[in-house]
């Protein structure tokens, strides 16, 4: 079974220096997790988890589109 990921996204800028620090730290406390942190515009902390049993596989390619049309490239 693979790894939930566990996201973190903190609010406002931060450098990437501090994110990796704490994606670390958090990585060192969550050994059965995968950790991502980012950075948002908002002014709250969002935690999410995502379990590979709740979604259904996807074709990368699919995933790809999805990505480009976010960030419209």
């Amino acid at each position: 079974m693979a790894k939930p990921i566990f996201t973190l996204g903190l609010p406002g800028l931060i450098p990437h220096e501090e994110m990796d620090r704490i994606r670390q730290e958090l990585d060192n406390k969550l050994d059965d997790y995968h950790v991502l942190v980012y950075s948002h515009n908002g002014e709250d902390l969002i935690f999410q988890c995502f379990n590979d049993e709740n979604y259904t596989e996807i074709n990368h390619e699919e995933l790809r589109q999805l990505i480009l049309d976010q960030i419209k490239l």
